[in-house]
């Protein structure tokens, strides 16, 4: 081992006979690569290195979120096609003379307007009906 750096024994490690032990190699990465460095040069990397990770994650946690606001926005655009599909098959009915396209028409109305309450109680289900019920001019962020 290239450093040995002591442990003191706390009350919460095991007992043991030896009141030290040594901790491993890898606690101690920039010194083994840079023997020279000072313990506040060290100490000043490893505050740098850790700013480094906080704002990747940092952005990491923004695209998730963005992801996850996507997410939401089809939904409620999933539904509310559902039900702009089954007012238009319904008009398309009323406005046939043909029973055979008028029961077509009427099938589809009904087949969509099934598909939107289902997406919408699931939406609910997730605890997402207050976005059902926002004025459109209002973000999903408000």
């Amino acid at each position: 081992m290239l450093f040995a750096v002591q442990k003191m024994k706390t009350s919460e490690d095991p007992l043991e006979d030896a009141a030290m032990t040594e901790e491993g190699w890898i606690w101690n990465l920039y010194k083994i690569r840079h023997p020279g460095m000072m313990d506040e040069e060290v100490e000043a990397l490893e505050q740098e290195g850790d700013r480094v990770s906080f704002f990747r994650a940092e952005a990491e946690r923004d695209r998730w979120l963005e992801q996850w606001e996507i997410k939401i926005a089809k939904f409620l655009q999933c539904i509310r096609s559902f039900d702009q599909y089954a007012v238009t098959w319904k008009v398309l009915a009323s406005n046939n003379q043909s029973i055979e396209f008028k029961q077509y028409a009427l099938e589809k109305a009904n087949m969509y307007a099934m598909l939107g309450a289902r997406a919408r109680q699931e939406f609910e289900t997730l605890g997402y009906e207050n976005a059902l019920n926002r004025p459109a001019e209002q973000t999903l962020e408000d």
